[in-house]
């Protein structure tokens, strides 16, 4: 059975990988957007602030042509776009003009059949030399000599050039999570640096839209959205595709994420490697920002640039390690080579083994006969770990820092080997020195932990099925909080009573997690709502994220 579609807007935390970002059927209301005819330049679509951009509402534009509107050179520009060139898949620059005492952008790409244009008012200053901006920025990303120095040069440079308050790197990590691996901040600004995001957090429809789109830019998130009105005759036709649009509306999930961070204004820019979304450059602002199209062009650009930097670094770090994996196993073979047996000699060398590589332990199985030093495993883990090997290797060195993913009986030794290196230094029957390393088991800050310390001590939660502890790990403990750190509803289990529970009243920005497992009455919740004009409400499911806390996709 096919689920059911949901619009834009209405999505929930469980089903907003599905929300049609790319088709919200709104624009953020600082600029306008009209839907073309070509040729004529009839008015089939339009949204936002006509009457200030174009002197006219939308009401009086639908049907009618722009060339009323606008003087006839920029018309003829706009008539003589060939849309089946392939070359407006992309917002393009087209011209602009004053209004009303404000320069107006006007920016044109292909939407199917029709043209679509965008007109955005200058509300921040242009560059003065655009390509100079982009040399001086990836000037200093090229001096960085490692992936992590490259990750704080590359902030520092975003930060320098736009003056957001925070610039953070990113990172994706291979389990779809995201790490801050970067920041850039001012004085006054909570860090965010180290901390972790679901997998879930960026949706991956709105991965996929990063992947389209270098930059994505919401400079005022408290905006209202503009509905895109259509002609009698457009109304029948599919909602428009906004994947390029620069004005596209955004998701509510992602507005309330911003505002319960206290962003206003946020720009992303994305970083690809080898074709695939690597991480993103997110810069917030605690007031409006309406960087300009050519300063947001020279940022793409920089993007794209630094995306190349890094990806070279990390190449070259790749390289530089399995160099020093092949320096060893030759340094390791050319020094055996002179025993006459190989099991003695591995004997006699295994003190050094482990001054080679930075392991726990070393496992060594030579002429049949098991040695290891260190934290090593056990006989029998050993003599199944190169039956292993030997049936699904055929690599001299083979290496993995998740072994039980590939080999599931080594759960039960994660302690002592969840990654390893294994040398082959024979052929027929194959010898092994197998290097290892445990699992490492890392606590995450979350969310309380990003946030200073007045703002802890206002955060309430109310702890469901999962328990106090299990809040408290997660969020940790508010220590002298005038307010509830923990509040447990009565009883356990799905569908536990927190009624009783709610703590009477509230600051103005407290932000309270339910679990979505609790019952509440409408009762307790008006009575807790009604005692503050700021209250921001979220719900938990399990250990994760509250939803405006950590839906971050746009």
């Amino acid at each position: 059975m096919s689920e059911k579609p949901i619009e834009f807007g209405q999505a929930t935390l469980t089903d907003c990988d599905r929300e049609p970002i790319h088709i919200p059927g709104s624009i953020q209301p600082h600029g306008a957007l009209l839907v073309l005819e070509p040729g004529s330049l009839r008015v089939l679509e339009a949204a936002g602030d006509t009457a200030g951009l174009l002197g006219a509402d939308i009401a009086a534009l639908l049907n009618g042509s722009l060339a009323d509107r606008l003087p006839h050179a920029d018309c003829a520009k706009l008539a003589g776009l060939n849309l089946s060139d392939g070359k407006l898949t992309r917002p393009h620059h087209i011209f602009s003009f004053r209004w009303d005492g404000r320069l107006v952008d006007a920016l044109a790409q292909a939407s199917g059949d029709a043209l679509l244009l965008e007109l955005e008012p200058q509300l921040e200053s242009d560059p003065d030399d655009s390509l100079g901006l982009v040399q001086d920025m990836i000037g200093h990303v090229q001096k960085a000599r490692t992936p992590e120095a490259c990750y704080e040069t590359i902030v520092d440079a975003v930060r320098s050039e736009t003056g957001f308050d925070r610039v953070m790197l990113y990172r994706f990590l291979e389990d779809g999570c995201g790490s801050v691996e970067a920041e850039a901040r001012g004085d006054d600004v909570p860090s965010f640096l180290g901390l972790r995001y679901p997998a879930s957090d960026i949706p991956r429809q709105a991965r996929a839209l990063y992947l389209q789109n270098w930059i994505r830019v919401i400079p005022d998130a408290r905006y209202r959205p503009s509905p895109i009105l259509r002609t009698t005759a457009q109304a029948a036709t599919p909602p428009r595709d906004l994947s390029h649009s620069v004005l596209r509306s955004v998701s509510p999930i992602h507005l309330e994420y911003l505002a319960n961070m206290g962003v206003v204004a946020s720009m992303s820019l994305s970083i690809i490697i080898d074709g695939a979304l690597w991480g993103l450059i997110a810069c917030h602002h605690r007031s409006p920002r309406f960087p300009t199209y050519r300063r947001r062009v020279a940022l793409e650009l920089f993007a794209q640039m630094a995306s190349f930097q890094l990806e070279t670094k990390l190449e070259a770090e790749a390289l530089g390690s399995r160099l020093r994996q092949k320096n060893i196993s030759e340094e390791l073979i050319a020094a055996l080579s002179g025993e006459a047996e190989l099991e003695a000699g591995l004997r006699r060398f295994q003190p050094r083994l482990l001054q080679y590589i930075q392991a726990a332990g070393v496992a060594i199985w030579a002429d049949g006969k098991f040695n290891s030093a260190g934290n090593a495993i056990g006989s029998e883990e050993r003599a199944g770990l190169v039956r292993w090997l030997n049936e699904t290797t055929t690599q001299g060195v083979f290496h993995t820092d998740r072994l039980s993913d590939l080999y599931p009986p080594a759960t039960a030794f994660a302690d002592k080997a969840s990654g390893i290196l294994a040398l082959s230094v024979s052929r027929t029957p194959r010898d092994y020195v197998i290097w290892l390393r445990p699992e490492l088991v890392q606590t995450v800050a979350g969310i309380r932990a990003s946030l200073p310390a007045p703002d802890r001590a206002r955060l309430g939660i109310i702890a469901g099925n999962y328990g106090a502890a299990g809040a408290l790990d997660l969020y940790g403990p508010a220590a002298g909080s005038p307010g509830p750190a923990i509040v447990e509803p009565s009883g356990a289990g799905p569908g536990a009573d927190a009624s009783s529970s709610m703590p009477p009243s509230l600051c103005a920005g407290d932000i309270v997690i339910i679990n979505n497992n609790c019952r509440l009455s409408s009762a307790s919740i008006a009575a807790v709502v009604a005692t503050t004009d700021d209250l921001s409400l979220g719900i938990v499911c399990g250990l994760r994220f509250s939803s405006p806390l950590s839906s971050r996709g746009d």
